[in-house]
């Protein structure tokens, strides 16, 4: 899905920064239809798949294809364009009293929307993977990812002291990690609190606890040693060899710069 976006990136990247709202509009139509189309004709996704699994694994499968993802990809998109434009007209300072009230409202969405996610995965059929069965709920899972994507951009455009929780140093360096942990955490999950601890899935606080404290610092630890040992290794000897070849040079600097 990610490979696919970026492959698909280019060719539309020019045309959505001049009609982000426009692009905004198609990707929400383009997700709203792919969920609709999972439910309600999973026999054409079955025969796109040619497999001998049950419909019901074709529909997960399809659930988190690129289309599914096109509205959560737009909506970072357009927020990137919003940000320019802010920089650009200088509106921060102006925005940073009504992004107080829109934190507010858009973490009570946040918290809405997770609990009602929560409870349809709760609720599947599915196990652990009861997320992916979230997901083909379409209203639900685009109301979540605006509220999200408010939410970051309030956070964005408040005053100093609202960014401090986010912009520090412990943030930062969890921030480095974050796509190993992205990488590995359902792995972890799946394997180490599903099949060989067979954690318990009530829905308990207790449950929840112990899920967290599992999964969690396992898929940190597995993030640190692949970072350390694989992603900085290989980026280092990237660099080297683009230096010894002269195709780096030196950044100019503007006059806001200096």
């Amino acid at each position: 899905m990610i490979v696919g976006f970026y492959f698909v990136f280019p060719f539309i990247a020019r045309s959505y920064y001049r009609h982000p709202l426009a692009g905004l509009a198609i990707a929400a139509a383009i997700t709203l239809g792919w969920k609709l189309a999972v439910i309600h004709v999973p026999g054409v996704f079955g025969w796109l798949d040619h497999s001998n699994e049950a419909t019901w694994v074709s529909q997960l499968i399809a659930t988190d294809e690129l289309p599914g993802w096109a509205f959560s990809f737009a909506l970072g998109m357009t927020g990137a364009w919003a940000y320019v434009q802010v920089g650009k007209r200088d509106l921060l300072r102006r925005l940073q009293g009504r992004a107080l009230i829109g934190a507010a409202v858009s973490l009570v969405a946040c918290a809405i929307c997770a609990y009602l996610y929560g409870r349809h995965a709760s609720n599947a059929s599915t196990g652990i993977i009861g997320g992916s069965t979230a997901r083909e709920t379409a209203l639900l899972t685009m109301a979540f990812s605006i509220a999200r994507a408010a939410l970051m951009a309030s956070v964005i455009l408040a005053p100093l002291w609202m960014q401090r929780a986010f912009a520090n140093r412990p943030a930062a360096k969890l921030a480095e990690l974050s796509y190993g942990i992205y990488l590995i955490h359902l792995v972890a999950a799946w394997y180490i609190g599903l099949v060989w601890l067979d954690l318990p899935r009530d829905g308990s606080p207790k449950a929840a606890l112990l899920w967290f404290g599992t999964v969690l610092p396992i898929s940190i630890a597995y993030s640190w040693v692949s970072r350390r040992l694989v992603e900085v290794p290989v980026k280092r000897w990237v660099l080297s060899g683009r230096r010894s070849s002269g195709s780096i040079t030196a950044p100019r600097l503007r006059h806001s710069d200096a």
